[in-house]
């Protein structure tokens, strides 16, 4: 993936050009990848939602402990009934509501993009390639950061006339994105 993604943004028109990252999937590896490929082109990546590192951290951290919970679940509790289930059957919840809590204080919303693309066209500026990083489900964009619709997406940018203009290439990085019928 990090080298098709340095290929299409190098690839992608030589003037200034700004890449907008709709990261839905919590995809940090991907992020990585197109912020270095954006930054040997000499192109800003502007990522949405905005997600600092440290949050992506206490995300895999979260992830991490609801996993381990989840592992010593299955291992000891083949019986519901079996001693400690209950109270490793409420661990599990309170680490799967513990993650959900966070991941969900960093959501996508659509509103995101409009503003985004209202400040852009106030300041005279636009993105030039668009990536939008989800589970593809016909017509639809989701992960764990939320979630937006082709329709949605053709509507938002609708609005913005500059911003539609200005692009010349759109990336859908998604489970079936090139399958028939997606």
């Amino acid at each position: 993936m990090k080298t098709f993604l340095l290929t299409f943004l190098l690839m992608a028109p030589s003037a200034h050009a700004d890449v907008l990252f709709l990261d839905l999937n919590n995809s940090p590896h991907e992020v990585a990848a197109a912020r270095e490929a954006a930054k040997k082109s000499n192109r800003e990546l502007i990522v949405l939602p905005p997600v600092r590192p440290e949050d992506h951290r206490e995300i895999e951290k979260l992830k991490g402990q609801h996993k381990a919970i989840e592992k010593d679940y299955n291992k000891k509790c083949k019986k519901m009934d079996a001693p400690g289930c209950q109270e490793l059957s409420k661990k599990y919840q309170e680490a799967y509501n513990a993650k959900r809590k966070k991941t969900d204080s960093l959501k996508f919303e659509p509103k995101m993009l409009e503003d985004f693309l209202a400040d852009r066209e106030s300041k005279n500026k636009s993105v030039t390639s668009v990536v939008v990083s989800g589970h593809d489900g016909t017509g639809s964009f989701s992960g764990e950061f939320g979630h937006i619709g082709d329709q949605q997406l053709a509507e938002i940018f609708g609005k913005f006339p500059q911003s539609k203009d200005a692009i010349r290439a759109l990336h859908l990085w998604g489970c079936y994105t090139t399958s028939p019928g997606s």
